[in-house]
């Protein structure tokens, strides 16, 4: 029977030393030569599985968008315009840190994602939404948690849809496909990847598929509905404060007419008989009307200087690099997997080999 270089179960533990160490690696050669045929098999099984895995893997396609951001929040400029920045309540400027922080969080979000699944876009001679065309690519519809659930087996996004009106069907299907592509929904995933230089603040935006016409319309897609939420949120606020001014600046308007056209009228009358009445009244008139006209000018002022801040304000994004078609296809390393699968089949079998040593030792046991 074979000797096994590894310990008997029932043997005891000792302090090892170089006779000791030197005894083992000679039974572990002898026990490797013995085993050396089954350890060869195992090895060439698993080169030639690391070579069926390169033959059948497909290419797979990049597409990247890399570019940097600048958020100015315009603190001195706010500081110098009678106290309008006071008046908003906006806050100081915030870390670079945590706004390229807030934006890999959003580029890998459910809403953004799932909105730029919804562009309409032309793969191949098809043009279609991205969701469907995910579908299509992917072949979902012919797995079997598709084809046994009758909301899946069966939906469809048509070119009308937004994000907010998904029905029940349209719904679970997004979920399903966001899953997919965002893995188990963190970032980055094996599709969607976003992550920054902390040196250079430079975001890398990239999508990775099979499906080269795919990926490069999702990153684009993808790219722009960051791009476009990120603004609004930035300027929501401020938005807000504009459009009530704006309002107030048209009600005051409205009023000044009113006391314009009242003033005029009760000078008109003074042309006859001018009672003292008609004068406390035409005195009351001018002072609310000049008034007014000091409010008005007010209001129009801060409008012309909210106005200037939303349009200096709004956050910058620069395009520094963008992947065009054709893209360079990357393939798994022919080498890498054959040595790869080779090591794994050697290792294997040394598994098997010791495995079956020890329980023929122990069987063999009185």
């Amino acid at each position: 029977m074979n000797e096994s270089p590894f310990r008997k179960p029932h043997q005891p533990r000792r302090a090892w030393t170089a006779g000791d160490l030197a005894q083992g690696w000679w039974r572990f050669r002898a026990w490797f030569s013995r085993n050396s045929m089954p350890i060869a098999v195992w090895a060439v099984l698993g080169g030639s599985s690391g070579a069926g895995l390169a033959w059948w893997s497909d290419p797979m396609y990049t597409a990247r968008t890399t570019f940097v951001f600048k958020e100015d929040h315009q603190s001195s400029l706010l500081a110098g315009l009678s106290g309008i920045g006071n008046m908003l309540g906006m806050s100081a400027p915030g870390s670079g840190a945590g706004s390229l922080d807030r934006i890999v969080e959003l580029a890998g979000s459910h809403l953004l994602v799932g909105k730029a699944l919804l562009h309409s876009v032309r793969v191949g001679k098809q043009e279609d939404l991205l969701i469907n065309h995910l579908i299509n690519i992917q072949e979902l519809r012919q797995r079997k948690a598709w084809r046994e659930d009758s909301m899946l087996r069966t939906v469809h996004f048509d070119h009308l849809i937004t994000y907010e009106n998904l029905s029940l069907s349209q719904r679970k299907a997004m979920n399903w496909v966001i899953a997919m592509v965002r893995g188990n929904g963190q970032v980055p995933s094996e599709l969607v990847r976003v992550h920054f230089d902390k040196k250079s603040s430079v975001i890398h935006l990239q999508i990775k598929h099979r499906h080269e016409l795919f990926a490069y319309e999702f990153n684009r897609a993808l790219y722009t509905e960051l791009v476009n939420f990120y603004t609004l949120q930035a300027t929501q606020n401020l938005s807000t404060r504009v459009n009530t001014l704006q309002a107030k600046v048209d009600s005051i308007q409205n009023i000044l007419n009113v006391t314009q056209t009242a003033s005029a009228q009760s000078s008109d009358q003074g042309l006859g008989l001018l009672l003292q009445s008609d004068k406390v009244r035409q005195k009351r008139l001018n002072v609310r009307e000049n008034m007014l006209i000091m409010m008005y000018g007010e209001a129009v002022k801060n409008l012309e200087q909210l106005n200037f801040l939303l349009s200096t304000t709004t956050p910058s994004f620069s395009v520094i690099d963008q992947t065009y078609l054709p893209i360079k296809p990357y393939r798994r390393s022919w080498i890498g997997l054959i040595v790869l699968g080779l090591c794994a089949g050697a290792a294997m079998g040394m598994l098997v080999a010791g495995i079956r040593d020890v329980f023929g030792s122990t069987k063999a046991s009185p």
